[in-house]
Order: structure tokens, then sequence, then C-alpha cells
């Protein structure tokens, strides 16, 4: 999301990317999650996956299965129509 996201819709908001979230030797464990499920196959994808899905932990430590997908989608959405071209 972040190349389409304008950057004068950023200002005064914080801004949390896939290296604040963890890094190899201090993985998070969605990260690990993710990993280890095989969810990284698309990597350009999965970091924005997994800072959204952060976003919607920290929220909801039990997240539905929807709301998951609802969080992740439009991530997974691009991946989709990139395969496809």
């Amino acid at each position: 999301m972040a190349v389409k996201y304008p950057i004068s819709r950023a200002h005064d908001k914080h801004i949390t990317t896939i290296e604040v979230i963890g890094t190899i030797a201090n993985s998070h464990p969605l990260q690990v999650a993710f990993a280890t499920s095989g969810a990284i196959q698309y990597s350009f994808c999965a970091p924005g996956m997994i800072v959204r899905a952060t976003a919607l932990r920290d929220k909801n430590l039990s997240p539905s299965r929807e709301e998951i997908t609802n969080a992740t989608n439009p991530i997974s959405a691009g991946a989709r129509d990139v395969r496809r071209s």
C-alpha cells in the first residue's frame, strides 16, 4: 500500500515499517509464523502483509479469520493481480 499512499496523507502520522517490527536476529512472532507456514512465497508482498497483520494484532489479540483476511486483502489482492499479468 505504500506505493499508493500519497506522502501528503502521511503528514503527522505514525509510520511503522517492517524494519521496526523485527529483524532477522530478533524476529516478531508474526514474521516467524509467516516464514514457517510458507506465507512468504511472494517476498515483495510479505512485508506489507506482516505490517498490516501486526497492526490488526495490536488492536485485537484474537482476530477472526475474516478480520485477518480483510486486513491483509489489499496486499494479497495485489499479489494475485501481479501473478495474472
